[in-house]
């Protein structure tokens, strides 16, 4: 995943799109639980993650990852960990959530991205960095600035000095 530059999300209650954005020349294809799902649709969000990641075992296409839920991600975990599931995108990324997932994820070879949304996290993005599972640092720019009560301006240059802490980190891992 190291020159990945176009991640498409979908929403894991349409599998006909995911099978469609694996050939659509995204570098990555992640199937959304989260945001993209509403919350009485979480469910079928999360079968329909499974039959894609069934579907694509051993065919040609962009890779898929999960955006899995923060808050419930052992439901998430249970239905999408099997051999095509590339990755996993993580929101609300703090150590202590990776920690919990290490835990579920052992003897696997899944992969995370983990996306920064909270000031916690901002404060530990070396940390999170340097986990081994980690390929990668996304931040989370609309969940952050609702935590921290701030209205970016239309540049989201309020938000550089994070961006850039974020690339730091990254780099320094």
């Amino acid at each position: 995943m190291t020159h990945a530059l176009s991640l498409l999300y979908t929403p894991g209650t349409h599998p006909a799109r995911i099978s469609k954005a694996r050939t659509s020349g995204a570098d990555i294809v992640i199937i959304d639980l989260e945001d993209a799902v509403a919350h009485r649709d979480k469910q079928d969000a999360r079968r329909g993650a499974a039959a894609s990641l069934a579907a694509a075992e051993g065919t040609p296409g962009a890779p898929l990852w999960v955006r899995i839920n923060s808050a419930d991600f052992a439901a998430d975990l249970d239905a999408v960990l099997m051999p095509a599931l590339a990755g996993l995108m993580i929101p609300k990324a703090e150590p202590a959530l990776l920690d919990r997932l290490e835990r579920r994820l052992q003897n696997t070879g899944v992969s995370l991205i983990a996306l920064i949304e909270t000031a916690n996290g901002i404060l530990h993005a070396e940390e999170i960095a340097h986990h081994p599972r980690v390929t990668r640092l996304a931040v989370g720019e609309a969940d952050l600035a609702g935590e921290l009560r701030i209205t970016v301006d239309r540049d989201a240059t309020d938000l550089a000095a994070i961006r850039l802490q974020a690339v730091l980190a990254s780099a320094a891992a």
